[in-house]
């Protein structure tokens, strides 16, 4: 009975402490570069909406370089692509 008592008192303490984080590392941010040069898309309602990420100007500085593309359709409509590198 009395090594029961240290022992339950030991997985206590370890179990208290194994599930313990550590908040201040947190995650960088995802660093998005958004090329729509040759398609007309609203990035600053881009850069609003999505707070999630951190976009760039220079896309060598990014972690992720978005492409958009547009080509027309054969019913008059638009077809948007988007293409996601790194």
């Amino acid at each position: 009975m009395k090594k029961s008592i240290p022992l339950a008192f030991v997985f206590t303490f370890l179990f208290f402490f194994s599930y313990a984080q550590d908040y201040s590392k947190m995650p960088d941010k995802l660093k998005v570069f958004i090329d729509c040069s040759n398609t007309r898309c609203d990035i600053r309602f881009i850069r609003t909406e999505i707070n999630l990420v951190d976009f760039m100007l220079d896309r060598v500085a990014s972690d992720v370089h978005i492409l958009v593309t547009k080509q027309r359709t054969g019913s008059g409509g638009s077809k948007y692509q988007l293409i996601f590198f790194g």
